[in-house]
Formats: structure tokens, sequence, C-alpha cells
């Protein structure tokens, strides 16, 4: 049995037993007040927390999305191994707790990226806030192995996480296969 959604002209499907426990709302607000200050919120006045990409969490939280591959700009296909999430406790996906990502990345990331994804390689699809557009950060990849401390390298992909979604490609083969 496939979870889809419906994103756009796009059938959004992911892998059946993926998801981390339902969306905690303290959570939430505890990493959000962490990484932006007390105004980032949705609807305060710091940085605008995507709403879509949080609706998308109250719903989907966390999950291997079936079209996995995300291509960057330069051309680069990454498969998305897991969207991050965020759980009061989850054992077995804590490794992808926004919050554990963030703590991961260190110094290598900086206040303006926030991590959603990851990929199969150990690199992540952040929103960037130093590129917004109509209110909504741009996403890009981070590169672990290129980011130095207090110099993250990132590709950029979509101007925002609607496009991003709508990106999303079925693997070109068959992992079982190789």
């Amino acid at each position: 049995m496939e979870i889809s959604i419906a994103m756009s002209n796009l059938r959004f499907e992911y892998e059946p037993d993926s998801f981390a426990e339902l969306f905690d709302e303290a959570t939430y607000q505890r990493t959000a007040r962490y990484r932006f200050g007390p105004k980032s919120i949705i609807g305060g006045d710091g940085y605008q927390i995507d709403a879509k990409w949080i609706d998308h969490l109250r719903k989907f939280n966390g999950g291997r999305p079936i079209a996995n591959v995300i291509e960057t700009v330069k051309g680069i296909k990454h498969p998305i191994g897991q969207m991050l999430n965020f759980s009061a406790d989850c054992d077995e996906l804590h490794d992808y707790h926004v919050e554990m990502i963030l703590m991961s990345m260190g110094q290598r990331i900086t206040d303006y990226l926030i991590p959603f994804a990851i990929t199969s390689f150990g690199d992540v699809v952040c929103f960037d806030y130093g590129q917004v557009t109509d209110g909504r950060p741009a996403v890009v990849m981070w590169y672990h192995e290129k980011s130095r401390d207090f110099d993250p390298y990132t590709e950029y992909i979509a101007p925002n996480f609607d496009e991003f979604m709508n990106l999303l490609r079925p693997s070109e083969y068959d992992e079982s296969d190789t």
C-alpha cells in the first residue's frame, strides 16, 4: 500500500511504513524558536518558516518518497533517502529528526539554512532563507563533504517547497538490480 498526496499536478507517493510518529507541535515550536528566535513561528516577525512544508509534515511526518530523485541546476541527480521529521520520540527514525540533522551539520551550516530531507549519500536538502521570494525560501542542496565551518557549500534546486516536490522524479533504475 502506498501513501499518496496530490501536489499541483503531481501525485506524490511515499513508501509504506516509512513515516515517523505523529508530528509533534511542541518539538516543532522548540526547534523554530531555537533556530530563528521567538518570532520565527508562522505569522511572527522573524523568518517565516514555509507554511506549506509544515502543513505537509503535519500530514506526512518524515517518510521515503517513491519519486525520490531530484536534480540540481548543475544537473547533478540525488536520491532522497528520507524526508525529515518533527516527532517527540522517534527511536527508529531518530537520525532523520530535524534537530538531529541540525546538530550533525554543526558549524558547517549557517543560520539561514533549515534542513528538511537527506539524500542517500548524506547530503541535505535545505530551505535557504538567504534566498526568499514572495516570502518563501528557496530550496538548495547542502553538500556535507564540500562544506566547511562557517562556509556551507550549497547548490540551488528550486524557488520553493512546492516546486521542489514537483521536481522529484522516480529513480531511473531498480536498486534491487544492483
